[in-house]
Parts: structure tokens; C-alpha cells; sequence
């Protein structure tokens, strides 16, 4: 079964030895760790050898590499991310430009078959001449609208 499993007290106290060397031991679990150091001879043992070679190591002088030691900094992952963004925002932009330009000039290429009128009078002209079977289109004159809707709406609206 694997998981969680508690610990022993010799392991609780072994890594409390550790802690009241570095001063980083509360006071409650310095209570405990005393009471089980007066019953158990191998953690009071241990306890005494890590004292020693603790002191040993923090009383000895400190030595200067005689060889530059360097470490290479960890990677960074942003730029990639930040690449990945832009390069998704530029396929967006050139894909918005394709669909505009086919939107503009139409599927097959050539010019748009929708008409474009330069004044309302054109537009007036164009709508009274074209013929009842294809939808006429009008412009609005009274300004409630403002732009070019079929006729049959226009009708409607009045």
C-alpha cells in the first residue's frame, strides 16, 4: 500500500536533532525531544555525534575555491511563450486580411457584383429601372435609416 505512514518517534527525533542544531527548534518540540533523548540511548548517541561534527564544520576556517565554479542560470520559458503569442497573433492578422480581401473583391476574384452607387439620385435611377423579379433597393431620403435597404422593407417601415 502505498501513501501516507507515520513516522516513528527515533525519526521525528533524528530530524529534531537536526533543527535544535541549526536554532530552528520550538520549544514544545524541544520538551519532546529531551524527554526521548532520557530514553533512548542510540538517538541520545546520535545526537552527540552530529553535535561534534557540526561544530567541527562551523569552527573550521572557510576556504576559497581555487577554481571559478559557475552554474549556468536556469532557462527561462517566457520567450517561448512570448513567441508562441506573437506568432499567434500574426497568423490572426494575415488570416483577417485574407478574409477581408475575399470579402471585398469577392470569391471568384474579379470585382464584387454589388452595385456602388455615387449619389442617391444613381440609386434611384438604378432601383426604378431594374426589373420586378430581381429585389429593388432604395435609399432612404427622410434620414431614419441612412443607408440603402430593399424596397419590400422599406415598405414595410412606412
Amino acid at each position: 500500500m502505498w501513501g501516507w505512514r507515520r513516522t516513528t518517534p527515533c525519526e521525528r527525533a533524528a530530524q529534531w536533532i537536526s533543527l535544535r542544531l541549526d536554532a530552528e527548534l520550538s520549544e514544545v518540540e524541544a520538551g519532546a525531544l529531551d524527554r526521548h533523548l532520557e530514553r533512548c540511548d542510540a538517538c541520545r548517541s546520535h545526537s552527540r555525534e552530529l553535535a561534534v561534527l557540526t561544530g567541527l564544520v562551523r569552527s573550521a576556517p572557510l576556504e576559497s575555491p581555487s577554481v571559478l565554479i559557475s552554474a549556468p542560470a536556469p532557462r527561462r520559458r517566457r520567450p517561448r511563450v512570448t513567441r508562441r503569442v506573437a506568432l499567434a497573433g500574426s497568423l490572426a492578422a494575415v488570416a483577417s486580411a485574407v478574409a477581408a480581401t475575399f470579402t471585398i473583391t469577392g470569391s471568384s476574384g474579379g470585382p464584387s457584383s454589388t452595385p456602388v452607387f455615387s449619389s442617391p439620385g444613381q440609386q434611384l435611377a438604378f432601383a426604378y429601372t431594374k426589373s420586378e423579379s430581381e429585389p429593388q433597393f432604395v435609399s432612404s431620403t427622410e434620414g431614419t435609416l441612412g443607408t440603402s435597404i430593399p424596397a419590400s422593407t422599406w415598405r414595410a417601415f412606412r
